[in-house]
């Protein structure tokens, strides 16, 4: 739900804070007071399109910054997961800043992270629904009413079988698409005929090219690694100033006997270092025996490394990965020389598939017609006490041809409506008005809250065109409907806002010769004050504060 919206520099709106509350916030106000302003900046806020002239004149940018408790919004903590914006505490608040530069421009900002308006559009649907006579309206969308007959008829766990099994059998078309396009290319085959051939005449083992190049650099330079050790030999031993020679000559030089502890250190030493330098010598000797001379291996060698390379380059991969690459080839080829007998075993899996989503899907649809049916008539029930005498509507469930394996099962919803008895029913779009529409919404919305996600509901003169019992019955509607969830409604009928949980007054104000907006909550005596002006107009009699009281009283007696 909506929880603060801060506005600065809007229209009228110099800087206004407001904190809202659940159930049913009523807003109330003269005409041209600013009302719209607080519909207008919550539409800012939600990505619709900014205009520069909504700027306050004389400032350079207009602000708008809205707070939401996400917690039982699982659709919008999912998204702002997804889109990598959650806050520190994603299943609490939600915050969302838009600024309007007088360029034209404007930036846009979930929990402090910059975003594109279409991102914010997104996030919107989620978070609200709009229902006024200008606001695109979500109602106008079949997409829309299908969500309304799943939710009412709680479809879910039937819903997610048939997206499963719609998903298996849109995967296995895929396969089959692509099978049947690589072995329709008869000269994509010969190619992958002709690489896997060369490849395999090469006899490519694993490793090759690592071992190969190992080999060769120690062919190449055995000569240079010969004559190393051969002289580290003769350093050691071979002559009377090798090193060997020269210990044993040290160790002759040294008393026999000795008590001092230094002198059995020395000899001691002595003995371990000849140890050591003739493993030294012996090891030499052995890996000098053993150097690899043969030029005629070294050009066997690099001749056999070049055909590596050269075949690499041609198939653009590194010489490393040889062996593989062959078994990816030979493996691509055995599939596409079976693709006969791979086709027939797809096809004969689609048909199942198939089979498998119609028997989710079919009882979907029974399911649907059943909810379809009790949800019309429950929304013709409600139109009736909303003042919309004579109203009808039904569901209609229309086969989708286009396609016939849908994770949305095999029909579109749609509602239709008659406003008089003796009309034909017809789409929303064509036969209702703004006000009527509103009305419409509203029925559904009562029915429906309790059986979704719902986010904050905004009523913006659902009551235009209806006297005072009319009036009544939408108010007690709506306060009914913002037990379930939050409800904001713009309104000028007193007998509507008598009904709402809070009320807030807007007023514009002139201060200092320039004009502001500004925001008040009423309470006891100062709402009863508001609800007898619009109940009498600017001149507030006592009779008219008495009605009032009464209006008040009866009002939230009865829907209490």
């Amino acid at each position: 739900m909506l929880l603060y919206l801060r506005i600065s520099n809007l229209a009228v709106v110099e800087n206004l804070e407001i904190d809202f509350s659940s159930n049913m916030t009523v807003i109330t106000g003269e005409t041209g007071a600013g009302k719209s302003i607080l519909l207008d900046a919550l539409s800012l806020a939600l990505g619709e399109r900014a205009d520069p002239a909504m700027i306050r004149p004389s400032c350079d940018c207009a602000e708008v910054t809205a707070t939401f408790d996400i917690s039982s919004l699982n659709g919008a903590i999912l998204w702002l997961s997804d889109c990598d914006l959650s806050s520190p505490d994603p299943a609490q608040e939600c915050v969302i800043r838009r600024i309007l530069f007088s360029n034209g421009r404007s930036r846009a900002y979930i929990n402090d992270k910059i975003v594109t308006t279409a991102q914010l559009r997104l996030l919107g649907a989620y978070l609200v629904q709009m229902h006024g006579q200008h606001q695109h309206q979500l109602l106008l969308n079949p997409h829309e009413h299908r969500r309304l007959v799943d939710a009412f008829g709680q479809h879910e766990e039937i819903l997610n079988t048939v997206k499963v099994a719609a998903e298996r059998h849109r995967k296995l078309l895929i396969q089959k698409q692509a099978l049947q396009t690589a072995s329709q290319n008869a000269g994509q085959l010969e190619l992958l005929r002709y690489q896997v051939e060369e490849l395999l005449s090469l006899d490519i083992k694993e490793n090759e090219v690592a071992i190969l190049s190992d080999l060769h650099q120690q062919l190449a330079h055995a000569n240079e690694y010969r004559g190393a050790c051969q002289e580290a030999i003769n350093l050691l031993q071979g002559s009377e100033s090798s090193t060997l020679s020269q210990l044993y000559h040290i160790e002759k030089l040294l008393p026999e006997t000795g008590d001092d502890p230094n002198l059995s250190v020395a000899k001691d030493c002595i003995r371990e270092s000849n140890i050591l330098l003739e493993e030294v010598y012996r090891a030499l000797k052995s890996f000098q025996d053993k150097i690899d001379c043969d030029p005629d291996k070294l050009v066997e060698v690099e001749q056999r490394l070049e055909k590596l390379f050269d075949i690499a380059r041609k198939h653009k991969i590194d010489p490393r990965f040889l062996h593989t690459h062959v078994g990816n080839l030979v493996e691509e080829l055995n599939t596409l020389e079976k693709s006969e007998v791979l086709l027939a075993e797809l096809d004969n899996e689609i048909a199942s598939a198939l089979v498998i989503y119609q028997n989710f899907a079919k009882p979907l649809t029974r399911a649907r017609e059943k909810a379809g049916l009790k949800l019309s008539q429950e929304i013709t029930k409600h139109l009736q006490l909303l003042g919309m005498k004579g109203a009808n509507l039904k569901v209609e469930l229309i086969p989708d041809k286009a396609e016939a394996v849908s994770v949305h099962g095999l029909e579109s919803c749609h509602f239709l409506v008659s406003t008089n008895p003796d009309h034909p029913f017809q789409p929303l779009n064509k036969v209702v008005s703004g006000g009527e529409l509103s009305r419409i919404s509203l029925a559904i919305q009562l029915i429906t809250a309790q059986y979704q996600e719902s986010p904050t509901l905004v009523f913006d003169e659902v009551d235009v065109g209806v006297g005072g019992k009319i009036g009544s019955m939408i108010g007690k509607a709506l306060r009914e409907l913002g037990k379930s969830v939050q409800v904001l409604c713009v309104t000028h009928l007193p007998q509507v806002a008598a009904c709402g949980h809070h009320h807030l007054l807007v007023e514009k104000l002139q201060e200092n010769g320039r004009t502001k907006t500004t925001l008040t909550l009423l309470k006891n005596e100062t709402r009863i004050e508001e609800i007898a002006r619009m109940l009498g107009g600017m001149d507030v009699t006592s009779q008219a504060r008495a009605n009032a009281k009464t209006l008040l009283k009866n009002e939230l007696a009865f829907v209490s």
